[in-house]
């Protein structure tokens, strides 16, 4: 359940629509509580304070119109320069890095704002009258559309620094780097022990449970699979993990039951694994190194032509390899409370993830002495902090590739 209300959050945190909205309700919320209050403060109270609107409702009027019209503007113009920003980001540094981008919470927060005064102000302007016989001016809540309007402009000045900051390469890579790091430290925890030995599955033919839909293994809940077949007395092992294009119809799991599965236990198995159209790095670690990858592959391209962003990748990866060179690969296997085996897993290899982390940046980047020269040094770098022989192994075969 953890597992499934974490991809729910990384997939609202990638989308422009959920922290504007959600910026857009306080602001109803905030414009009806300010109204509240107008009605309850007397206007004598209010002209004692220096800061509070005290004109009339023509000046009220056009004071939150102003405002209005002017932030709906802003806001178009800053929708239009996000989306020019994403289809240079797309282009330069791949389309893979658009999620990236996508979940820039300054960005979304920006456009909340803007929207937020907005709506205030029309929601506020409606309750302005300015007739003979009946006359009425929030005064407050006029004050606090001012003060939104100012916020706003704050806002936009942060705007425009942030997004020329956001799209420099070393912001990039960093970006992404920290985001390896985390990924790093969240599928391969320290202080694990060492894989243990291969257990025997049963001999007989298991059953097998198939997609019914087609796409990427973005996350498994391996609590959830672990509630589904324990009560079954099966064992299950995996046929995917994270990363892995799944085709519809193709073998997701197979499992030993000393029962026949239901169709509804089949169902709670496929739903513990989730598809979706794109890979993450929330349990893809490969991904999480091939998305540097991809930067440096792309600074090495003819038409780029910038060996030092290929650099600047590699040494972050390194950093990431050296910290995974701390800790041990996870077992395949996972016991329940009794110290029975009820799951097998795909288990990550050294071998996969060094190459995920260097052999594309190695043969697009040879005929760069520079780009070379620190695969090397970075390589020998990670092999003095290697304690797994795999590991060092892997490690040793690509710097073996590597131009005399």
């Amino acid at each position: 359940m953890k597992t499934r209300f974490r991809e729910l959050w990384d997939q609202l945190r990638s989308g422009y629509w959920f922290l504007p909205t959600l910026i857009s309700l306080l602001a109803v919320v905030l414009s009806f509580s300010c109204l509240a209050l107008d009605e309850r403060v007397r206007y004598k109270v209010l002209r004692e304070q220096g800061w509070v609107y005290t004109g009339g409702p023509e000046g009220a009027r056009s004071v939150l119109a102003t405002i209005a019209g002017s932030i709906i503007t802003v806001a178009a113009t800053t929708f239009s320069i996000t989306i020019a920003v994403l289809s240079m980001a797309s282009a330069q540094f791949g389309p893979r890095l658009l999620r990236n981008f996508m979940r820039d919470r300054a960005n979304q927060t920006v456009l909340g704002t803007f929207v937020g005064t907005f709506l205030y102000c029309l929601l506020v302007l409606r309750t302005v009258r300015g007739t003979d016989d009946n006359t009425y001016v929030p005064h407050l809540s006029v004050t606090i559309g001012t003060v939104l309007a100012i916020i706003s402009i704050a806002a936009l000045i942060f705007f425009i620094h942030h997004i020329a900051e956001s799209i420099q390469v070393a912001t990039v890579i960093g970006a992404v780097g920290k985001e390896l790091d985390e990924a790093v430290r969240r599928l391969f925890p320290a202080g694990m022990g060492e894989a243990a030995d291969t257990v025997q599955l049963p001999r007989e033919e298991p059953q097998v449970i198939r997609a019914t839909s087609a796409g990427y293994v973005q996350s498994i809940d391996g609590d959830s699979l672990l509630r589904s077949v324990k009560p079954l007395g099966a064992i299950l092992r995996l046929q995917a993990r994270p990363g892995d294009y799944v085709i519809q119809d193709a073998p997701l799991a197979h499992i030993w039951a000393p029962q026949e599965v239901k169709q509804m236990d089949s169902d709670s198995i496929r739903d513990s694994i989730t598809l979706g159209l794109q890979r993450t790095p929330y349990q893809d670690a490969d991904f999480a190194f091939l998305q540097l990858a991809e930067l440096a592959v792309r600074a090495l391209s003819p038409g780029i032509n910038d060996p030092f962003t290929a650099v600047m990748c590699i040494d972050r990866i390194s950093s990431a390899l050296c910290l995974l060179a701390e800790r041990c690969l996870p077992a395949a296997y996972r016991l329940d409370d009794e110290g029975q085996l009820r799951i097998v897993a795909q288990p990550y290899r050294y071998e996969r993830l060094v190459s995920s982390a260097y052999s594309q940046i190695l043969e697009n980047g040879k005929a760069h002495t520079i780009v070379m020269e620190r695969l090397r040094s970075q390589i020998d770098t990670v092999l003095g902090r290697v304690r797994h022989a795999e590991f060092r192994s892997a490690l040793e075969a690509q710097r073996a590739r590597l131009p005399v």
